[in-house]
């Protein structure tokens, strides 16, 4: 039952992608007028309430839904594992809501290690500094994309201390740090495997 959630997640990180690839084209290649004025004629078209009204929505489907089944995800498979019976869903979204503000606060800690917010950032970073400083921007972000790399695969049973151990998004780091660390090889396999299937999905 993760599908919907994953699909906005995915949704919502292609949509803040396009946005900056699209800025930073017009800001370097100087097209403004040309894209102020398609998005003058978006602001006064007769649709406009409704793209207001279904981003709201899609937004905050995003920012609450995602850790709700993310939490009952984890605990479903454990409890499913663990007691080899069926589950209930509404026991499963239960323990999601009551996980919920502990995996929000790891979201948010953490959202900005994601690749594709580092290729958010670097977007930004060019279009601010402009193209004359591209090859020292790709120098500082293919650092930061190694850095990037180590913090996931440190933390990325973050989730599953926050769910299974009823633990604090901080409290977390340091479980999942040990855990990682102690089967690095199958950790780093994992993540790997989960991030060309993210790339893969993206295409």
């Amino acid at each position: 039952f993760y599908f919907v959630p994953g699909l906005i997640s995915v949704m919502f990180l292609m949509v803040i992608l396009v946005y900056q690839v699209i800025y930073t084209y017009v800001e370097l290649f100087n097209q403004k007028d040309k894209a102020l004025s398609i998005i003058l004629n978006i602001f006064h078209s007769w649709y406009f309430t409704e793209i207001l009204i279904i981003w709201g929505i899609f937004l905050l489907f995003y920012i609450i839904v995602i850790p709700i089944f993310e939490g009952s995800l984890i605990w479903y498979i454990w409890k499913k594992e663990t007691i080899d019976t069926e589950v209930s869903l509404s026991d499963s979204i239960s323990n999601g809501l009551y996980r919920f503000l502990p995996l929000f606060e790891y979201g948010n800690l953490f959202s900005q290690f994601k690749f594709l917010s580092m290729i958010n950032i670097y977007l930004f970073c060019l279009r601010f500094f402009g193209l004359e400083y591209a090859m020292f921007l790709n120098y500082i972000f293919a650092f930061l994309l190694v850095i990037s790399t180590i913090v996931n695969i440190l933390f990325v049973y973050c989730r599953f201390e926050i769910v299974l151990n009823n633990q604090k998004a901080l409290e977390s780091l340091s479980g999942s740090a040990k855990i990682a660390i102690l089967n690095l090889a199958t950790t780093a396999r994992i993540y790997f495997f989960l991030f060309l299937v993210n790339i893969r999905v993206i295409i």
